[in-house]
């Protein structure tokens, strides 16, 4: 018995615990050193209960405390703040007990540890909690039992009274719906231990009804083996960041709308209007080596013609730079079977000079909602591509056709030119800078141009192309 009792006296101050008794009958009071060094008094102090008490800065609840043990026998534990001997301020764990004989309280006994450290952490942990204004929550797992305090309970509008010691379930029931399944991937994620932390960001309903984005963190503190037994985190209101990051998203789509409008207009008077200044062009070197009266009068009012339309594309450009200012789409009603003639008179010379054969079929009473620069672009590029990549051992043939189709409406450009290998070139048909016959004067802007315009007005296009046999683009316009 005397070796256990050295072993303790001995083990105690490695372990920093003080310990301490007081006999009742007597008042005679018992500490070891670490009890001395924590109060920073000198070896030849005279334990006394009364002058220990002055120690502490709350001295009633600490009394309360011993007396409840003394009357129940059951043992306490308190965290108290003292002033020491020497005027320095300390936290303090007590731990009291009580040793009774026949009914009647015969001494006190316990521990006394200094917990400064872990208090001025918690602390700071909590000061840090409270500046963040972020909510705790711990989860037992194995009984879904959940608590928060009171920041967390605010933050979803609820009193904290009655959500405290909810289900998880009952908390589960706050998520919206579309938002519960990233809410368990990152909670099975975080319980096989692919990550250390689970981490969300969802929508939570709170107490007025309205939905408020939260983000929730949190770490698994305790596992048993590898099944997960309790769970610590944090709440964080951030619903006016994720209005802000919508509101950038928002404004990122417009600036994106804009630089597609901005791009398309680039491209249509780079490569469009070549198409009319070119057969201008032509149209004025036939003119210079014409003799023939009636012939020159002929190309004056081809030149006319194409200055006209020239006009009326540079016209539909400007509304359409215009209209972009708004972040709006372009559209008004045109006639394909107009527009269609219109662009062939352009391509007047290139159709001529081919030896094309061209076949429009389109009702001349069909009228359509589009932007007009923009089916002007789309049949520019088709047709003179056509032109460009055309079979020279046969007649090149091309048949436009525009028809209602259901609720929409089908614009098709066949020719039987040299066609396309979509097996080999399909998946980089519209791209930008494509290229797929070799041609010197080929750019590869022209269908990423068709695709892009096509895309932007809500439609699509489809493509049949057999090498040596020929093309059709089929435009489905909404």
């Amino acid at each position: 018995m005397q070796t256990r009792l050295e072993l303790y006296q001995k083990v105690t101050p490695l372990a920093r615990l003080g310990i301490w008794e007081r006999k009742l009958q007597t008042g005679e009071v018992f500490w070891n050193e670490v009890i001395r060094d924590i109060y920073e008094v000198s070896e030849d102090f005279n334990p006394v209960y009364e002058i220990t008490l002055s120690f502490y800065q709350d001295q009633r609840q600490l009394t309360e405390m011993i007396d409840r043990v003394i009357r129940t026998a059951g043992p306490e534990t308190g965290n108290f703040l003292i002033r020491t001997a020497k005027g320095n301020y300390k936290w303090v764990k007590i731990r009291v007990n009580a040793c009774h004989d026949q009914g009647q309280c015969t001494s006190t006994f316990g521990t006394l540890e200094d917990v400064t450290d872990e208090v001025n952490t918690l602390r700071q942990l909590d000061n840090i909690i409270k500046s963040t204004r972020v909510g705790t929550w711990e989860w037992n797992i194995e009984t879904g039992f959940m608590t928060c305090n009171k920041r967390a309970a605010d933050i979803l509008g609820y009193d904290h009274e009655a959500i405290q010691g909810e289900m998880l379930q009952n908390w589960q029931r706050l998520l919206h719906p579309r938002d519960m399944d990233v809410f368990n991937a990152q909670l099975q994620i975080c319980f096989n231990r692919e990550k250390k932390y689970f981490a969300a960001e969802c929508r939570m309903r709170h107490d007025s009804g309205k939905w408020l984005w939260i983000e929730i963190r949190g770490k698994v503190v305790q596992w048993n083996g590898n099944t997960p037994v309790y769970m610590l985190g944090t709440f964080a209101n951030i619903h006016e960041r994720k209005i802000l990051e919508e509101e950038r998203e928002q404004t990122l789509g417009i600036i994106r709308e804009q630089n597609n409008r901005l791009m398309n207009f680039a491209h249509i008077v780079s490569h469009n209007l070549r198409s009319h200044t070119g057969n201008i062009q032509m149209l004025l070197e036939v003119l210079d080596f014409e003799k023939d009266e009636a012939e020159k009068e002929k190309l004056l009012g081809m030149l006319h013609t194409n200055a006209t339309n020239l006009q009326e594309t540079l016209s539909h450009l400007n509304d359409t730079i215009k209209i972009s200012d708004t972040g709006a789409r372009y559209v008004k009603i045109i006639n394909p079977h107009s527009e269609i003639r219109k662009v062939t008179t352009v391509l007047s010379q290139s159709i001529h000079s081919s030896g094309a054969e061209i076949n429009i079929d389109a009702d001349p009473e069909l009228n359509i909602n589009y932007d007009p620069a923009y089916f002007e672009s789309i049949l520019l590029n088709l047709i003179s591509n056509a032109i460009k990549y055309r079979d020279r051992s046969r007649q090149l043939r091309i048949r436009i056709r525009c028809r209602a189709s259901g609720g929409s409406y089908l614009l098709e450009v066949e020719d039987n030119g040299l066609g396309i290998d979509l097996e080999k070139n399909g998946h980089k048909l519209f791209g930008m800078y494509k290229t797929f016959h070799g041609n010197e004067d080929a750019r590869g802007i022209g269908l990423f141009l068709v695709k892009n315009q096509i895309d932007a007005m809500g439609g699509s296009i489809h493509i049949d192309s057999t090498p040596g046999q020929g093309t059709r683009f089929k435009i489905h316009i909404i």
